[in-house]
């Protein structure tokens, strides 16, 4: 694809042809971040204070979409093993139930996913 036209007089030149490489499977991996309980279901501790109307009325685009997109990551993490390519997870969890290990920002912004919990566990 070529890249955008740019002032004559301007210093930025993207370099779009560096960013259309092979993917080595070896040295690659999907990383699916956050799709957990917690935040990706209605009944996560990040919504359940909601009731479901009004999640829905205030984030409807997010819960239309929230199928599709658990279906296509689960489409991508098959695609993926069955080439054995590397999956990783990140997930919002406490290392500890009462979350005292829990960043200055967690603490601020009120939540706390103990460990092995219900809402730590990955959708997809």
């Amino acid at each position: 694809r070529p890249a955008p036209a740019m002032a004559a007089d301007s210093c930025f030149k993207p370099l779009t042809h560096l960013r259309e490489v092979p993917l080595d499977p070896a040295a690659a991996a999907l990383v699916v971040v956050d799709v957990q309980n917690f935040v990706c279901h209605p009944e996560g501790a990040e919504w359940k204070h909601l009731p479901r109307e009004d999640q829905l009325r205030g984030e409807a685009h997010f819960w239309a979409d929230m199928p599709r997109a658990v279906q296509n990551i689960k489409a991508l993490l098959g695609a993926f093993r069955q080439k054995r390519v590397e999956v990783l997870y990140t997930t919002i969890e406490s290392l500890t139930k009462d979350g005292r290990d829990r960043s200055l920002d967690y603490k601020i912004s009120g939540f706390n996913v103990p460990r092995g919990s219900w809402d730590g566990k990955v959708l997809a």
